[in-house]
């Protein structure tokens, strides 16, 4: 099914919005970036990606688009689903990356606070294993 700018633009910022972001929180982590061009054999670098989220897309290809989904592990058909549903799941590979850009955060809390935050991520661990 064919789509417009508007719709390949919202789709590439929930992509964007869900990347491993720097230990600011602002930026994506550039690893990231070179791992999806890494991934799609420099089909889809951060700069189209961008370029895509933007808007400057009109129609990218169907090959651009399953690059995409496979590098970032998600379903080709995601793309023709409504964008009020969301994003897709991630690669196991890019949630390693969010991990570890938490620890990487870490080290930045001051000592005193850090057994605060090291317990509240427990107690949010503990909630997720209760759910499921």
């Amino acid at each position: 099914m064919e789509h417009g700018a508007e719709f390949y633009a919202e789709k590439a910022k929930m992509l964007l919005d869900s990347l491993p972001r720097s230990s600011g929180g602002s930026r994506i982590r550039k690893g990231v970036m070179k791992w999806i061009a890494r991934e799609t054999d420099m089909e889809i670098t951060g700069s189209y990606l961008h370029s895509l989220a933007g808007g400057a897309i009109s129609s990218p290809g169907e090959d651009k688009l399953e690059a995409l989904a496979q590098a970032m592990g998600f379903p080709m058909e995601w793309w023709d689903e409504p964008v009020e549903l969301g994003a897709p799941g991630l690669r196991e590979e890019l949630q390693e990356v969010k991990v570890e850009a938490v620890m990487a955060r870490l080290t930045f809390v001051p000592p005193e606070r850090r057994a605060k935050v090291l317990e509240r991520i427990s107690q949010l661990i503990d909630e997720v294993q209760e759910e499921g």
